[in-house]
């Protein structure tokens, strides 16, 4: 304590002023630059929450579009998939369907197959039944003629054509 009474005493009171004016100016200077500072670390870094705040809001409405995309995607995946869906089965049943026509496709050919057979078989005995009705003409038209069989079959020809 004594040495504080004793530095008290080496100032006289107008030094006294001047010193603590001294130390009122600087404290005003320290704040007004401190200010300035913080003003400009402020007024950067609100800059830069609202710039951030334009990306969030950007990134946020990009989101938004991309996320609504993505829903349309989905829902017309969705119908793709029923369509899909659906023409597999109406696949299913053109298969199944045509099958069917090539089986009784199968079939009719078949029937045309036995059909021509019979037709063949039919044309073999229709011809070998003309074949034997010719033999059986020229047999009956041909054998040996005498004179009094010609005349006789002669005769009846000529009757027949007086009477028509």
């Amino acid at each position: 304590m004594d040495q504080q009474s004793h530095l008290m005493q080496a100032f006289n009171s107008g030094e006294w002023m001047l010193l603590a004016a001294l130390l009122i100016i600087s404290f005003l200077v320290g704040i007004l630059l401190m200010w300035f500072i913080w003003s400009g670390k402020v007024k950067k870094l609100q800059s830069l929450i609202e710039t951030r705040k334009r990306n969030y809001k950007s990134k946020e409405l990009e989101f938004d579009r991309i996320q609504k995309r993505i829903n349309d995607l989905e829902i017309e995946l969705e119908k793709q998939q029923k369509v899909k869906l659906n023409s597999e089965k109406e696949l299913v049943k053109l298969k199944a369907e045509n099958q069917i026509k090539l089986n009784k496709l199968e079939g009719a050919k078949e029937r045309i197959d036995q059909l021509k057979e019979n037709i063949n078989a039919q044309a073999v005995t229709i011809e070998t039944l003309h074949n034997q009705l010719l033999d059986l003409k020229n047999q009956h038209l041909s054998p040996p003629i005498s004179k009094s069989t010609r005349s006789k079959r002669t005769k009846p020809q000529t009757q027949k054509s007086e009477t028509s």
